[in-house]
């Protein structure tokens, strides 16, 4: 009975495991960026490559996949700019290849995580956690931008009237409401 209880816990623990590393690495280009990461409310983090430069590329797209299973509270993409979407999209911006950037508010900002030389997937992990961990979550545990209000709260009416008296007293400090 023990034996099949132990045999349940780790299917239990493999499944769930699979589950949420399910995460995927969306391709991002000029036609997609603002759809997909600009106006999502979550954080995102994109790898930037160059296919052009085939072993860079393909050995920071192995370290940048081992983050995922890491890390389940972000969104993940990659910019290639041996492509032309890549190009159109950073066109201007002075990066060096490979580099990690991450999208937490809803201008055309970004934190430069790590440009230049690879580092392991646990840094980068290490990285988003600093810098998102002050950051609030939504109800699925996923990082939110930053610069995102607050939802109002839910049958919040007499906090909504004190603030509208409040207001009205500041105008008008004489009248009575």
């Amino acid at each position: 009975m023990i034996k099949f209880i132990i045999i349940s816990l780790l299917s239990f623990f493999s499944l769930f495991s699979l589950i949420r590393s399910e995460q995927k690495i969306e391709k991002i280009g000029m036609s997609n960026f603002v759809e997909l990461v600009r106006n999502d409310k979550v954080i995102w983090v994109i790898g930037v490559i160059n296919s052009n430069d085939a072993a860079v590329a393909n050995e920071y797209m192995s370290i940048y996949e081992g983050v995922l299973p890491k890390i389940d509270f972000v969104k993940f993409g990659i910019i290639n700019l041996g492509e032309e979407e890549g190009k159109q999209l950073l066109e201007g911006i002075e990066l060096k290849l490979p580099a990690t950037l991450m999208f937490n508010d809803l201008n055309l900002t970004w934190i430069i995580m790590n440009q230049v030389k690879l580092i392991s997937s646990s840094e980068i992990a290490t990285l988003i956690e600093h810098y998102t961990k002050d950051s609030p979550k939504n109800e699925e545990g996923m990082v939110l931008k930053t610069d995102i209000p607050p939802e109002p709260e839910k049958n919040n009416t007499k906090s909504e009237k004190a603030e509208l008296n409040h207001e009205a007293e500041v105008e008008n400090p004489n009248t009575e409401l």
